[in-house]
Order: C-alpha cells, then sequence, then structure tokens
C-alpha cells in the first residue's frame, strides 16, 4: 500500500506537467524525491496537467487515498509545497545553468516570509509542519492542552529570528544584538503568560544553548533523564568559564572544554564514553562498512580502533617532553607512520589502501605533518593543533 501511494505521488503529484518544464525543489533533501519523479515521469509519460498550486493537495490526497501514513504524507507534501515557492528561482538557475548563484561556502538564510508562507500553507493541508511535530516531541512533558500552543509561540519566534538574521546579511552589529535580545524577552513573555512558572523554566532551559547542546550529547551517550539535567549544569559551568575572560577567549575555550569533558566523562565513567566516542567516529563507521564486506574479525576491527587510544596517549607523552618544537613535530610524524604501518598489517595491504583511500582515519594526515591530533571525547572526531 505504502509502495502504491510513493507511485501516485509520483506520478500524479510531483511528476506532473506544467506549462513549463518540470521542476525540482530546491531545498535540501528534496533532490532524491524530485529525482525520483522525474524518473516516474519518464516511465509513466506525461501525467496529469496540474497548476502549480494544486500540486501540494493532489501530492497529499493521491497518498491518501492509498493509505500512506501521515508522517510520509507530510514530509512529501512539505516537498511540493517548498517545490512550488522555489519554483521560479529553479527555472531562472536551469536556464541561466554557468552560473553559481551562490558561493557554496556561504551560508544563505532563507527569507522569513517565504518559511512562513510554506509553513502555513503545509498547515492547511495536512496540519503541522515537521517542525511542529518536532516541537511537540520536545515539549512532550508539557500538558497536551499547552503542548501545540507553547510550540507555536517558538516557531514563531523562530521565523522573526530568522528574519533578523536575513537582514544582517551575515555582519553583525550592536544593534541586532539588542534586537536580538528583545526578541528573547518578547518570546519569555508570551510563553511566562501560557506557562506555570515550572513549565517555563524547563522550557527555557531546553531552548537555551547549554540545553540544546546537552541534548545531543544526550542522543550520543544515550543518557537517562536524570544525566541529561545534570550535562545542563556542567555545560552551562563550562560556558560561563569559557565567557570570563573575553580577552582570551580561544584560550578560555580550550580550558572551559577540557573542564567539561572530564566532568562528563566522571559523570558517565570512562568506559561509556569511549565506547561512544568510538561509535560516533568516522573510523569506526568505515571500520564497520570494511567489516561487513571484507567479513574481518571483531580482532582486528578492535585493533585498528585502538590505534586512536596509542596516538592519544603517545601525543600526550610527546608534547609534555624536553625536547623542542621541531623534535616533538618529527615525533609525531614518527607516530604517524607507525600507526599506517600497524593498520595495513592488521587489514592487510589491499583493504587499508581502501579505508584510508574513503577517509578512514582522515586525523592521520595531520599527524603526518607533525601536528598534535585531539578526540572529542562525546563526538568523537578529531582536531589537530600546531605544535610551536
Amino acid at each position: 500500500m505504502v509502495s502504491l501511494g510513493v507511485n501516485l505521488v509520483l506520478a500524479i503529484g510531483l511528476g506532473v506537467r506544467t506549462t513549463g518544464t518540470h521542476d525540482k525543489p530546491a531545498v535540501p533533501g528534496t533532490e532524491a524525491s524530485a529525482a525520483a519523479a522525474d524518473g516516474a515521469q519518464a516511465k509513466g509519460g506525461a501525467g496529469v496537467s496540474l497548476s502549480p498550486d494544486d500540486q501540494p493537495r493532489a501530492v497529499r490526497d493521491a497518498l491518501r487515498s492509498a493509505g500512506v501514513s501521515e508522517t510520509l504524507v507530510r514530509q512529501f507534501v512539505t516537498t511540493a509545497v517548498w517545490a512550488k515557492h522555489h519554483r521560479e528561482e529553479t527555472q531562472k538557475a536551469r536556464a541561466e545553468w554557468w552560473k553559481m548563484r551562490n558561493n557554496p561556502n556561504q551560508l544563505v538564510p532563507i527569507p522569513a516570509a517565504t518559511v512562513r508562507a510554506v509553513n502555513a500553507e503545509v498547515r492547511a493541508l495536512v496540519g503541522d509542519t515537521i517542525n511542529d511535530q518536532e516541537l511537540a516531541g520536545r515539549l512532550a512533558f508539557l500538558p497536551e492542552a499547552t503542548r501545540a500552543a507553547a510550540g507555536r509561540i517558538l516557531e514563531d519566534y523562530d521565523e522573526m529570528a530568522s528574519e533578523l538574521s536575513a537582514d544582517m546579511m551575515n555582519f553583525q552589529m550592536l544593534e541586532d544584538q539588542k534586537r536580538q535580545e528583545l526578541l528573547t524577552q518578547e518570546r519569555n513573555r508570551d510563553l511566562q503568560a501560557l506557562l506555570t512558572p515550572e513549565e517555563f523554566a524547563e522550557v527555557t532551559l531546553l531552548q537555551s544553548p547549554a540545553g540544546q547542546r546537552a541534548r545531543m550529547v544526550a542522543g550520543q551517550l544515550d543518557l537517562t533523564e536524570a544525566e541529561f539535567r545534570e550535562v545542563v549544569k556542567i555545560r552551562q559551568e563550562a560556558d560561563r568559564l569559557a565567557a570570563s575572560n573575553p580577552t582570551s577567549t580561544w584560550i578560555q575555550s580550550q580550558e572551559a572544554e577540557k573542564r567539561f569533558e572530564a566532568q562528563l566523562t566522571q559523570l558517565v565513567g570512562e568506559d561509556r564514553m569511549r565506547e561512544q566516542s568510538l561509535k560516533n567516529s568516522r573510523d569506526y563507521e568505515m571500520l564497520q562498512k570494511a567489516q561487513a564486506r571484507l567479513g574481518l574479525s571483531q580482532e582486528t576491527v578492535d585493533g585498528v580502533l585502538a590505534q586512536r587510544d596509542h596516538v592519544r596517549d603517545a601525543t600526550t607523552e610527546i608534547l609534555a617532553s624536553s625536547g623542542t618544537a621541531g623534535e616533538k613535530r618529527e615525533a609525531l610524524k614518527k607516530l604517524a607512520a607507525g600507526v599506517k604501518t600497524e593498520v595495513t598489517r592488521l587489514l592487510g595491504p589491499a583493504a587499508a589502501e581502501g579505508y584510508f583511500m574513503q577517509n578512514g582515519m582522515p586525523w592521520l594526515r595531520d599527524l603526518e605533518r607533525g601536528r598534535s591530533v585531539h578526540f572529542d571525547a562525546v563526538s568523537g572526531w578529531a582536531d589537530s593543533v600546531e605544535v610551536k
């Protein structure tokens, strides 16, 4: 039944012909749906002629008549609505295909008016946007009677914040900061009028930078609610430490992060931290793929991953030695060569070549240049610092 619904939406909704060419939605995450629609259209013919305004409704009706879940209905309808709102700029981009519209390294915010228009249309068609659903889950601790209203307040102010961000044009001034603070104060007044003091405290905690980062850590480490609340406290403490000396921001930030990692490790245990850090790393991901294809033993996989601990311990020892900066850099390069040799021995030359080629142990390149490598205790990601 689901596959029938998807075929219907592709053939009737996203794959329909309008007076111009068929347009793919120019929003992240929708390219696959549009590509599938193109494929369905090529196989199934011209389809039904609908105006752009009618297409999202046709998508909804086709999927619902096929018995597709509301979750999928919402996703496809959202894609269709975004496609409609981006049709004009998509047509222009295709007509002038030789031009790169934006610097790929530059974040270009979507106009708040467009976001509001899309959200309003999606709500009219399917009741809630995907973000409405996500917010409802985040606010699940609130009574059902106030959950939707609180979510709508947060979303409304998020849209206004996006509009403010667009006005800044990636160049923030003091007056922008004051406008942001005023917007936060107005949002809090609206929330306080709706919620009890206890509920308001919970919501603002989740919306705070410390709360959002703690939620990320909770997902990465599979924390309990009690552990999550403790992480919020130590995250807030780390943020205060980082901001305590504006004249040495980078140094203070590094010290704060080290303290946060130490307190987090004490909270959840070193073994649990190490296990989750490994599972979040690119090294682990690529080894899982290699193991599935080549039938590597678990002993081999564990041996390769153990190189991370070896590098961490050896790097600490090298940096603490009395040698010159040049001698330390040479020692780190020698360490990198040893790691590469050991990984090649464990995996075999062909598998090791594929592993490195597909960005397994990407941090090894920095180590080969004589830079010290540090592994984040939570994310498993690695960063490097020049030895001076």
